[in-house]
């Protein structure tokens, strides 16, 4: 298992075998001991959101990621689609705030609003009722 010392901090982080990133760069980690089962990857090592990756990330929660199902439970699917968005909104790619969203954010938005996630509080500033 990879590992890496976390500045300041005196500890060693656990990393993923692939992507050498520690678990909070990943959207769906269900447990941090085994780093091969995280998923989504759309932080960098910083905790800088990845320009690159997030909007992969989405994607993959509505297809298929590089040809292959991701294969995320279902019960955690809604805490994943929020993640993702406040990610996505931080970056100022979600409606309303984007004047011309990807397709990918907008499916996003469309799909916390259908769902209607976590209540006005968790979506706020999302543009979702």
């Amino acid at each position: 298992m990879a590992r890496r010392p976390i500045h300041d901090a005196g500890v060693e982080a656990v990393l993923h075998p692939k992507y050498k990133l520690p678990a909070q760069c990943f959207a769906y980690v269900p447990g941090t001991g085994r780093p091969a089962i995280w998923k989504l990857p759309y932080r960098l090592a910083s905790g800088v959101i990845d320009a690159k990756r997030l909007p992969k990330a989405v994607q993959a929660m509505f297809s298929n990621y590089r040809g292959a199902k991701v294969g995320i439970a279902e019960a955690d699917a809604k805490a994943i689609l929020l993640r993702l968005a406040q990610a996505a909104e931080a970056e100022g790619h979600m409606p309303p705030r984007a004047v011309a969203p990807a397709p990918v954010y907008r499916q996003l938005a469309l799909a916390l609003e259908q769902l209607r996630i976590g209540g006005a509080t968790a979506t706020k500033g999302l543009g979702i009722k």
